[in-house]
């Protein structure tokens, strides 16, 4: 009980990239160079990026998201998840899922590289 209420107090204080609970990216409309709009959010253990419109601005988190792992390692985004989704829009697989880690899945839908959305979410 007491461990319970530790987390309830800690959890909201930690920085939103610390833990992550979900993490969502929306790519709209880009273009050959880059995204005129890039949002990028972290409320509480949730972060978002969102880039639409062509421009000149890459769609790149200024803070990614880590992911935790069941043994307590922190894994980045932008540097593990990110690029193997990429790769598979890149091959023409525009939308699928697998688990990472074992406690997230990571899920896709894109019409194509500049034209998609991730959803990582935890495994219950």
């Amino acid at each position: 009980m007491k461990l319970k209420i530790l987390l309830l107090i800690v959890l909201p204080l930690l920085p939103g990239n610390a833990f992550a609970g979900l993490v969502s990216v929306n790519k709209n409309n880009g273009g050959a160079h880059g995204w005129e709009k890039v949002v990028e959010d972290h409320i509480g253990g949730n972060s978002s990026l969102t880039c639409s419109d062509p421009g000149n601005n890459a769609c790149a988190w200024k803070n990614a998201p880590n992911l935790i792992a069941p043994d307590g390692s922190k894994h980045d985004f932008s540097t593990e998840i990110e690029p193997v989704v990429d790769a598979n829009i890149s091959k023409g697989i525009l939308s699928g899922s697998y688990i990472f880690e074992t406690n997230y899945t990571v899920s896709w839908k894109a019409t194509d590289i500049y034209n998609y959305q991730i959803d990582v979410d935890i495994v219950d």
